[in-house]
């Protein structure tokens, strides 16, 4: 796989990752892809290199902090049940 084509498929992964992260599956997805994007993008000479590492870093915080939240809700309803 050429520099070129890894930066693109970054890109794309990052734009994914935000997407995923915020509607599916607590955030892990997101933190996958984030990770996975970060990995890729390699060609520092291609105009979208810095795009996809920003779009990758915000999916892979996003991802994080949703992680974090749907553990804390969690524990949170299952705190609530066993009171009961």
């Amino acid at each position: 796989m050429k520099k070129q084509d890894s930066t693109l498929i970054s890109y794309i992964l990052g734009i994914l990752s935000i997407v995923f992260a915020v509607l599916g599956s607590y955030g892990i997805t997101g933190i996958v892809l984030g990770i996975i994007g970060l990995k890729l993008n390699k060609d520092k000479k291609n105009p979208l290199y810095n795009k996809a590492k920003t779009l990758n870093k915000i999916g892979l915080i996003l991802g994080i902090i949703i992680f974090v939240l749907s553990i804390i809700a969690l524990i949170v309803l299952s705190y609530g049940l066993i009171q009961k």
